[in-house]
């Protein structure tokens, strides 16, 4: 049995606009599995993710381990329903990864960056225009360092 094609989409209008569209694409499946993940996560240490900076206000805040999506830790904003997971796309042949902030592991990524670690990026975020407007955010707590930096727990 086949997949039933994905509907049509517009062409997006922007490079942005584009990198959105890509984790749109490809989210087919809801929320994370939470299976082993909070005790992962405690064992591990890297159970929570702090977002700052952000435009859209509502987006900062304390996010906490979520369980497991696409193989890494997937988190959830602890006061709202925002959530940050990591979408790999292999349709191409070749994988692509896209971590995003979405709403309740949502369609829509408001913020995004690409970058195939188990780990959100601490920098490189952008703001999609189509909805969040204002400055990207940076992430600190449990996520990959950025070039020439430790690693944050």
């Amino acid at each position: 049995a086949t997949a039933p094609p994905l509907p049509a989409q517009p062409l997006p209008a922007t490079a942005a606009d584009a990198r959105s569209s890509l984790a749109n694409m490809i989210r087919g499946r809801a929320g994370c599995s939470s299976a082993g993940g909070r005790a992962a996560a405690a064992a591990s240490g890297a159970a929570e993710v702090v977002v700052s900076g952000c435009g859209n206000e509502s987006i900062n805040g304390t996010y906490r381990r979520d369980g497991e999506r696409d193989g890494v830790p997937c988190y959830r904003h602890a006061a709202a329903s925002w959530t940050i997971e990591r979408d790999t796309d292999r349709s191409a042949g070749e994988a692509v990864s896209e971590w995003c902030i979405c709403d309740d592991y949502g369609f829509e990524s408001h913020c995004f960056v690409k970058a195939a670690g188990d780990l959100p990026p601490a920098a490189g975020w952008a703001c999609s225009p189509a909805v969040c407007t204002g400055h990207p955010p940076s992430l600190s707590g449990a996520v990959a360092a950025a070039a020439g930096e430790a690693a944050a727990a």
